[in-house]
């Protein structure tokens, strides 16, 4: 493992940033050795984009170097998508386990079933439009006739039992780094933030479609193949029963730091998903193919974006990693390696680089795989 700048700088490790402006990872990465390169340059370990990559881009993209999305990430950004993929999965897979939405309906397509279960509940009924972001377009209604059908929208029942915190309403942002998608692996950061809304009387939303806009926020501490990972943020309203349900996921979420402990949070979260994901310790401009080593961002006193490491016990066993592999190996049946477990080499390769991976975690917490999550999504 490396502890410090130097051997960083002497393997030259350089990242571009495109399409978008994160002065906090920016930070990050120079005060751990990185140089940041043009971004037109194809010399880098690192590419960090507010979009998407093209297909034939990815394939071009060596083993020392990652980018920070995958393709097709908007089946879970966008709000249509996200509908359509839980409401797909409840049928496959029972609406018990995936029955974290409040009923939904788009629109227009769902107008009519809409209406009808309008005329049993009368609301209010909550508005969003497909592919918006930050609460834009957001808007309460309590009848019908009051919603636009010139373009898709989601229409979702208001959730009037909210948790509350001194009388304010509050959302919760949580930070979910997904690793890999083929064995899918899965990380919950430890820390979140929550947004806290002023109950305002529901005749004066009816009247601001701005509603959403905070009244002020906090800032709340919780205890919880491709060369690519996705950090997204997921927004999760839990009611007066403690019934979580998602609002909405989010692509690159906002890295801003508006506050002392924003900032702790968010160089903190950061700091360790580039150490889980892992940089392979290799010039980018040699392309030769080396042993990987891959760097961790330790603490250092002259570093204020960087954390003191903590240990933790792992959030899985070895034995319970088997799980990672288990659809894999019922594809290819016969390819059997030496191992006891009987998996082929690329498996045992899988399940050493996603050890390797845990064992670096810091403050994330693998919630998938895992003995109790594989028993009910595996």
């Amino acid at each position: 493992m490396l502890t410090g700048p130097g051997r960083k700088q002497r393997y030259h490790l350089s990242y571009k940033i495109v399409r978008t402006d994160s002065r906090l990872v920016r930070s990050i990465l120079t005060a751990h050795g990185f140089h940041e390169v043009h971004p037109s340059s194809t010399d880098y370990n690192l590419m960090w984009t507010g979009s998407h990559l093209k297909p034939f881009l990815l394939r071009t993209l060596s083993e020392a170097q990652k980018v920070n999305h995958f393709p097709r990430s908007y089946e879970l950004t966008r709000k249509d998508r996200l509908y359509k993929n839980i409401i797909r999965m409840q049928h496959t897979h029972g609406f018990k386990a995936f029955h974290i939405l409040p009923q939904t309906f788009l629109l227009p397509a769902e107008y009519a079933e809409f209406c009808n279960s309008y005329s049993k509940d009368r609301g209010p009924w909550i508005v969003k439009p497909v592919a918006s972001s930050r609460g834009r377009g957001v808007y309460l209604i309590n009848n019908p006739n009051q919603i636009s059908l010139e373009e898709n929208i989601l229409v979702s029942r208001y959730i009037n039992n909210p948790l509350l915190i001194d009388d304010f309403k509050f959302d919760v942002r949580l930070y979910v780094l997904v690793t890999s998608y083929d064995p899918l692996v899965i990380y919950l950061y430890e820390e979140g933030l929550a947004r806290l809304i002023f109950l305002w009387d529901l005749d004066l939303l009816f009247s601001n479609f701005s509603f959403w806009t905070p009244d002020k926020d906090f800032l709340l501490r919780f205890s919880t193949q491709i060369q690519s990972q996705e950090l997204y943020g997921f927004d999760v309203l839990i009611d007066s029963t403690l019934k979580p349900w998602l609002l909405e996921v989010n692509l690159s979420p906002s890295l801003a730091c508006d506050a002392p402990l924003d900032l702790k949070i968010k160089a903190s979260m950061i700091s360790d998903m580039f150490t889980v994901v892992g940089f392979v310790c290799q010039d980018p401009a040699q392309r030769a193919s080396t042993r990987p080593i891959y760097p961790t961002f330790e603490s250092s006193r002259r570093n204020p974006f960087q954390k003191p490491q903590r240990s933790r016990p792992l959030s899985a066993s070895d034995a319970e990693m088997k799980n990672l592999v288990g659809s894999a190996r019922e594809k290819v049946p016969g390819k059997l390696g030496g191992s006891v477990l009987g998996l082929s080499m690329e498996e045992i390769k899988v399940l050493r680089r996603v050890k390797e991976e845990n064992d670096r975690r810091g403050g994330f917490i693998r919630i998938f795989p895992t003995s109790e999550t594989w028993e009910i999504y595996g």
